[in-house]
Order: C-alpha cells, then structure tokens, then sequence
C-alpha cells in the first residue's frame, strides 16, 4: 500500500514529544513490511541539515498561500524512507521549538503554518504536485495536520484517511476570525464541521461528521 505519513515532527529530525518518537519508527517499520510509505513535514531548519540527499521535487502554487511553495525530497537518516519538506522559509524558518516563541506562546502564525502543511499533503493526496505518485492512505497525526482529512472529504475521489491523536491536550483551536482568515469553506462552519463553541478546532477535521453528498458521513 502507499502511505503518506503527515505530520509536524519526526525523530531524528526534530521532535518535542511522543508525536516526533512515533513518526521516526512507525513509516520506518511499514516501509521495512514493503509498503510505499513516505513521510510530510515542515522545513525546519533543523530537518534540511539532516535530510539526506536533500533536493527539490516540486514547485506548488495553492491558492491560499501566495507565494509559490517548494517541496524537498530526501532520506530520512539511516533509512531508505523517503521524506517531503514543505519549504516556506517565512512560516517554517525559525529558530527554538516548533510550536511556541521564546516567551513560551504560540507563534501567532501557527494556524496559517499547519494549515499550509494541511494543503500540501491534500495536493500529494489528490496527485495535484507532479511527484507522479498518489497515495492509497494519508495518515496524519494531531492537530498540526487535522484539516488534512476534511480538506481531501471535499472530493468525490481521493485516497483513504486515517487520523491518530498522540495528545488531545492540544486541539488546535483558534477564533473564528482565523476560520475566516484561512479562507476555508463557510460549509465546514458548523457542529457537524470544524466549530467548537465559537471557535475553531483544527483537531475536529480529524475526527467531526459531516455530510457527504447529502449523505451522513465521517471524516476519517
């Protein structure tokens, strides 16, 4: 089977938790059971000095991000599994821990990093980013990732989702403003979609029920 493994840390790469411990062995252990699996996360600093034969493999252009976006392509570290960088130096290009500045407070631009992560692994998922590969599972990991499997739901074709949450503790939620600021479908805005009492939960993309051609149906 092919498996894109999507998620925002990856041992020996980086990691801040058991998300990172998970990413580094369980794409590492299917792919040494012959499946097709390739890991997604962010370029960060970090991750392209240790990539091995790090270089590029598409140039994407999304409509929610306005500048092009580039997508790496190498080795994780003493392996053969292959990994993608999503490389947007003004989202991803930063230094200390990948989730909060050096006051210990979420980068303000956390929903627009995720979310871009999100829209990249929708176009690997739909064959929209010339890497002549589709793959038959998008697995993705917590919050950082949850708008991966309401985003692909959109369409009437699309692979198979899976969506594992490490730590509900954090659920990725943010104002309605942000909602709006995405530019995501004003349909995802309700109980059965991404709203959570007045907000918006990234996490609930994972795991909400929606209707599908007017049809009850469950996100993953």
């Amino acid at each position: 089977m092919k498996t894109l493994f999507v998620t925002s840390e990856a041992h020996p790469l980086i990691k801040t938790g058991g998300l990172g411990d998970v990413a580094g062995a369980l794409p590492v252990a299917l792919r040494q059971l012959r499946h097709d699996v390739r890991l997604l996360l962010p370029a960060y600093p970090q991750a392209k000095e240790q990539v091995k034969s790090l270089q590029t493999a598409a140039e994407l252009e999304l409509e929610d991000h306005p500048e092009k976006v580039t997508l790496l392509q190498g080795k994780l570290p003493g392996t053969s599994l292959p990994v993608y960088l999503v490389d947007a130096p003004g989202l991803f290009d930063r230094p200390g821990n990948l989730y909060t500045a050096s006051d210990g407070t979420g980068w303000s631009d956390n929903p627009q990093r995720f979310a871009l992560l999100s829209h990249v692994a929708t176009a690997i998922g739909l064959d929209r980013a010339t890497l002549d590969w589709q793959p038959d599972i998008v697995h993705c990991n917590d919050w950082q990732s949850g708008l991966t499997p309401v985003l692909l739901h959109q369409y009437a074709v699309r692979p198979k989702t899976v969506f594992t949450i490490h730590n509900l503790a954090y659920q990725g939620i943010f104002s309605r403003e942000t909602f709006e600021q995405l530019q995501l479908p004003e349909a995802l805005w309700s109980f059965d979609g991404l709203e959570f009492h007045g907000n918006f939960s990234f996490i609930k993309g994972g795991i909400c029920r929606r209707r599908h051609h007017g049809q009850p149906h469950l996100c993953p």
